[in-house]
């Protein structure tokens, strides 16, 4: 039976869909790739890979462009997100690569078992209730082939990091108020997700083998490469997290519209700093 929709912005969302696909791009870049981690004899062996939670498609695109032997699907809870992902992917020729609308809170999911080589999704705390991890989990080994990877990449620090804006902490603190309040944190407390803490541990118990981490940092003070994209980012998403916040009372509407506009003020200044953080954590399936 399929649960309620846990997602922390509205997913039928034109505004979200594009802020993704930015989103995407930067952090693939930023990761090295869209499999920057794995070697050249690992990548020989994916060719059939998942993406759950694929939004617009970035990163299964990249993936079936850059590794053309690729056969990839993405998956989404979102129409508009799907049906514009598979138009990319039809105008772009990437005959590689197709979308499909499925819920990943409904399980089990519509795959035969042991169907790919390689299951990607990222951030998808925003939707997933701590509860359900393992089952999650345990799903992803059914449709994985024996030796098949499971990789995640989880941040902490919120929608865009650890920053100098008062503005900006006020709205992250806020949407780690909310995420604890949603049953979709980690901690005991509302400081920090938790989620790069707790995966590694969550694979290792749940039998996954060759459990392994990579860290990644994205430095977007002002003045750096990175600085517009994340300003920008944190800008769209805070404004589309506000009915999630105001729904689980971790801000009031006044405090938020002075917050945001702090974080405008904040973002301008000279000495602005940000630091994003991120881990990708894998693990193999049993060879069986």
């Amino acid at each position: 039976m399929a649960q309620e929709n846990k997602y922390f912005i509205e997913p039928e969302n034109a505004a979200e869909m594009a802020r993704l696909l930015k989103l995407d791009r930067l952090l693939t870049r930023a990761m090295g790739g869209p499999l920057g981690e794995r070697s050249q004899e690992e990548l020989e062996n994916i060719q059939d890979v998942l993406d759950i939670a694929s939004g617009p498609g970035g990163w299964a695109l990249e993936v079936a462009n850059t590794y053309r032997f690729m056969r990839v699907t993405g998956i989404d809870i979102s129409e508009i997100m799907v049906r514009y992902a598979n138009g990319l992917a039809e105008s772009s020729g990437r005959s590689n690569a197709h979308f499909r609308r499925i819920d990943a809170l409904s399980l089990p999911l519509a795959f035969p078992d042991q169907s790919f080589d390689l299951i990607n999704a990222r951030l998808i705390v925003g939707f997933m209730p701590t509860t359900f991890w393992p089952q999650f989990l345990k799903e992803c080994q059914r449709i994985l082939r024996p030796g098949g990877i499971l990789r995640l990449t989880e941040c902490e620090g919120g929608m865009i990091g650890v920053t100098t804006s008062v503005g900006c902490e006020i709205l992250s603190r806020a949407g780690m108020l909310a995420l604890h309040r949603a049953g979709q944190s980690f901690t005991p407390n509302d400081a920090l997700l938790g989620s790069m803490t707790v995966l590694p541990s969550l694979l290792r118990r749940t039998g996954y083998q060759d459990v392994r981490h990579v860290a990644h940092a994205i430095d977007w003070s002002i003045n750096t490469p990175w600085y517009d994209a994340c300003c920008q980012n944190a800008l769209i998403g805070f404004r589309l997290l506000k009915p999630f916040l105001l729904k689980h009372r971790a801000i009031t509407e006044e405090d938020f519209r002075l917050a945001y506009q702090r974080m405008e003020q904040d973002f301008q200044a000279e000495d602005f700093c940000g630091m994003w953080y991120f881990v990708t954590v894998s693990g193999t399936n049993s060879p069986g």
